[in-house]
């Protein structure tokens, strides 16, 4: 995969993090605006793809590597398990009482970013897991007939 023109490279440049905020911002808000880990996840794997289709696979694999994002999903999948299935009550109380989460909600309170339980910590899981795994498919598809030494 060859670079593009300087006018492509120069729009991937000004929208990649635009982007990338926005990925996040869906991925934090998925327990209570729609949406959620999985959609922001694949906007942020969406830039990551704006880059490689820029820049180039030699040039955009200088900034994500295949490895790092399968460690990152791996990662992932292995805390969602623990939180999810091992941790139960406890660590799901232990999380929201902790300055990361806020304090414990008592009663509704929507439009708090703290008022899902562990779903926020679950959410924000599944969207490092696609956007990593939807990045990865994109760095192996990107290598299609060179030298698959990454």
């Amino acid at each position: 995969m060859k670079e593009m023109s300087t006018i492509v490279k120069s729009i991937t440049s000004l929208m990649y993090i635009p982007i990338l905020v926005f990925g996040m911002y869906i991925i934090i808000h998925g327990h209570i605006l729609p949406g959620g880990g999985f959609q922001g996840g694949v906007i942020i794997a969406t830039g990551i793809a704006l880059v490689f289709i820029a820049y180039g696979a030699s040039e955009a694999k200088k900034w994500f590597s295949s490895k790092a994002m399968f460690s990152l999903m791996s990662a992932a999948a292995v805390l969602y398990f623990i939180i999810k299935n091992i941790g139960g009550k406890q660590l799901s109380e232990f999380l929201l009482e902790t300055d990361i989460f806020g304090p414990t909600p008592i009663g509704i309170n929507p439009g708090y970013i703290d008022s899902g339980g562990v779903l926020g910590p679950l959410n924000i899981l599944v969207g490092i897991l696609v956007l990593a795994a939807v990045s990865y498919a994109i760095i192996v598809l990107s290598q299609e007939g060179e030298d698959r030494s990454d």
